[in-house]
């Protein structure tokens, strides 16, 4: 292909063949959106993993291969009988309930440096001046 084929074909300034994109596209699909379904808060997530979690493994197979369920009933109720389970449903517990509280240990060495007589000593994130030694 020549350089003279792709000229041909650039857009050129001032040709109107197209309008653009029409303006607030998001906000009429959003809105469209709006009207098909309702907007998911984080209190339903919740409390629809919650519900989720008390179900039969019968009931969950159901709600997996209904096509009128919303989607995120269908997905998580899939994802709880397969193969990572366990793990979906600990991911489902976290949010749902929230983490438990974890705890961490932190050790802290003592560093002491001595600048000619001067001593400086560094304990718990907090430096000290020892006075002159003589």
């Amino acid at each position: 292909m020549s350089k003279k084929d792709i000229v041909e074909h650039q857009f050129k300034k001032g040709n109107k063949m197209s309008k653009g994109r029409p303006k607030k596209l998001v906000s009429s699909i959003l809105a469209q959106l709006k009207e098909e379904g309702e907007l998911v808060t984080k209190s339903i997530v919740e409390q629809t993993y919650q519900v989720l979690m008390s179900l039969t493994q019968e009931q969950l197979i159901r709600i997996g291969s209904d096509k009128e369920q919303p989607m995120i009933n269908r997905i998580v109720a899939k994802e709880m009988l397969g193969k990572k389970g366990f793990e979906i449903i600990e991911k489902m517990m976290d949010r749902a309930n929230g983490r438990p509280m974890q705890t961490s240990e932190v050790k802290q060495d003592m560093i002491v440096s001595v600048l000619g007589n001067l001593e400086i000593y560094e304990e718990d994130g907090e430096e000290s001046e020892a006075n002159d030694k003589d």
